[in-house]
């Protein structure tokens, strides 16, 4: 997973490898915690790398400060807003639920399978 997101982001060498190692996992440990798992299915990998890949550009891993987000952008007289990325720093892992949904174990059982 660390060459697959290294690829995605164009990082080369080993110099942040440490920090997206990091990343990588922080990304596992949320996907197998809303998915109600311990386990990790193949077909979950790739999306993990997608996470990771997100997650890294959102979260500004690897700076010293907060990354800025434009939350607004006029063109004529040209104007531009920023905000302190906190408040969206988190929200980036809701954009993946819908596809963490296959995955998610289910607690408790449908009236057809009680036999």
């Amino acid at each position: 997973m660390l060459e697959d997101v290294k690829m995605l982001l164009g990082i080369k060498g080993t110099e942040k490898d440490s920090i997206l190692i990091f990343v990588i996992e922080d990304c596992k440990s949320r996907a197998l915690s809303y998915c109600k798992r311990t386990d990790m299915p193949e077909e979950m990998q790739s999306l993990i790398v997608s996470m990771a890949v997100r997650a890294y550009r959102v979260c500004g891993y690897g700076s010293e400060t907060e990354p800025d987000t434009v939350t607004s952008f006029k063109q004529g007289d040209r104007s531009e807003t920023y905000e302190d990325g906190a408040v969206k720093r988190d929200d980036w892992i809701n954009d993946f639920k819908d596809r963490l949904e296959p995955f998610r174990i289910r607690k408790g059982k449908v009236p057809s399978e009680v036999v």
